[in-house]
C-alpha cells in the first residue's frame, strides 16, 4: 500500500480523521466475523492495518488466522504466532482462568478487545500501557483488571471522547461475552461519526 500501515499514514497525514479509520477497521472485522465459520484475525495491531490510496484502512497480516483455521494446527507451533500482550485480551493471557485452552481463547471477542486497543493507539499515538516499559509486566496488569486510562485532551480533540471512549472501554470488558460484537461496533462508531459531523456543520 502506498501509505504503508496506519501508523505510517498518520505520521504523514496527522490531520486525518481517525474515527473514520476506526470505522473502516470495525467494518473489516464485522465482515470477517460474519463468515461461516468466522475468520478470527488473532493479531490485530496498527502494523496490520494498511491504508489504501483513498485513505481507507484495511486489515492485513492474516498469518495467525491461517493457523487458527488449520485443522492440523498443533500447539507446539503456536509460539510462532505469539501476539503482543499490550493488545491481547485477558482470556488470551490466562486462558485457564476462563476455562479455555490457548487456541480456544482466540475468538471474535478477543479480536474486539484488540480492536479497542488499536483504536486507543490511533487516537493517542501511544501504545497501550505505554507507562509500563517492560512488556512482560503488562499481563500482570491486565489480569488484575488494569486497562489504559484516557490519554488526554489531544486524543479527545481527535474524537476519543464521550460515546467513542465508552465504545472503546466496552471492548475491554473482562468477560468475552460482555463485549460488543463487531457489527454492533460498526453501528455505534458510525453513529458517533454522524453526530460529530452534525456538530462540525453548525
Amino acid at each position: 500500500m502506498a501509505f504503508g500501515d496506519v501508523k505510517q499514514y498518520l505520521q504523514a497525514c496527522p490531520e486525518a480523521r481517525r474515527s473514520e479509520l476506526v470505522l473502516d477497521i470495525a467494518q473489516g472485522l464485522a465482515y470477517m466475523h460474519s463468515l461461516d465459520p468466522p475468520i478470527v484475525h488473532g493479531n490485530l495491531t496498527v502494523q496490520n492495518i494498511l491504508v489504501k490510496p483513498t485513505g481507507e484502512a484495511c486489515i492485513a497480516g492474516f498469518a495467525m488466522s491461517g493457523f487458527l483455521r488449520d485443522p492440523k494446527a498443533e500447539l507446539v507451533a503456536f509460539g510462532l504466532y505469539s501476539g503482543n500482550p499490550r493488545l491481547m485480551a485477558p482470556e488470551q493471557i490466562s486462558p485457564e482462568e476462563y476455562g479455555m485452552t490457548q487456541l480456544e481463547s482466540y475468538t471474535p471477542a478477543s479480536d474486539v478487545y484488540s480492536f479497542g486497543m488499536v483504536a486507543y493507539e490511533l487516537y493517542s499515538d501511544r501504545i497501550p500501557f505505554y507507562e509500563i516499559s517492560n512488556r512482560y509486566f503488562v499481563p500482570l496488569s491486565v489480569r488484575a483488571g488494569g486497562r489504559p486510562v484516557h490519554p488526554g485532551e489531544k486524543a479527545a480533540e481527535r474524537g476519543l471522547r464521550g460515546e467513542m471512549w465508552d465504545i472503546v472501554q466496552d471492548c475491554w470488558r473482562p468477560r468475552p461475552e460482555k463485549r460488543p460484537i463487531a457489527r454492533e461496533l460498526v453501528r455505534s462508531v458510525a453513529a458517533v461519526i454522524g453526530l460529530d459531523a452534525k456538530s462540525r456543520s453548525k
